[in-house]
């Protein structure tokens, strides 16, 4: 299969990041009774306890088969905690 891309300085790749998420970062989506919060994390809380904690639930909530935005079903104020904890 051939893939035909064109070097147009306008164009934006799929896989950019959005303008405010630095380097070294990620989104999070909390989500609560249907309402979801976006938070930008720092990529050194993957190796948190606590967040690892919220990864695990997010696993049994949705599953492996979760795609594109990572969703944690925990409230805001329970990331928050998390991290804060690190400080």
């Amino acid at each position: 299969m051939d893939l035909d891309f064109e070097d147009d300085e306008n164009s934006v790749p799929d896989n950019s990041l959005p303008e405010d998420v630095k380097k070294g970062h990620f989104v999070v989506h909390t989500s609560e009774n249907g309402e979801s919060r976006r938070s930008i994390v720092e990529l050194s809380y993957l190796a948190h306890p606590g967040f690892l904690k919220l990864l695990d639930q997010a696993e049994q909530e949705f599953g492996f088969k979760q795609t594109g935005i990572l969703a944690i079903p925990c409230r805001y104020s329970d990331l928050k905690s998390v991290l804060e904890s690190k400080k």
